[in-house]
């Protein structure tokens, strides 16, 4: 249980704090990236459709999953500094006020 939770927990943390950075994905003869939006949502599906569409053994491992990743997304939001923004997707702003 431990470390599959662990695991779901700095998925979670991650997709708070980076929604948008490209995660690479390596397949068989391919280098593929997506947002890791994208990436962690789509694991995250996954997870749900084992857990609706298995066994009872299965479902004791996809719900440590999940429990892993809301409590690691709660402890993410509760420890990380005030000012880090979180769920930042757009690009950074440029300010041009000093401009002449």
């Amino acid at each position: 249980i431990g470390a599959q939770g662990s695991v779901s927990g700095v998925l979670a943390a991650y997709l708070m704090l980076k929604p948008c950075e490209p995660v690479a994905i390596a397949l068989p003869g391919l280098d593929v990236r997506f947002a890791s939006y994208w990436a962690i949502g789509s694991w995250i599906l996954l997870q749900l459709f084992q857990f609706l569409w298995h066994g009872e053994a299965e479902s004791f491992t996809t719900l440590s999953q999940a429990g892993g990743a809301i409590g690691g997304a709660l402890a993410f939001w509760l420890l990380c500094p005030r000012e880090t923004e979180l769920f930042q997707c757009l690009p950074a702003r440029i300010d041009h006020s000093g401009d002449a």
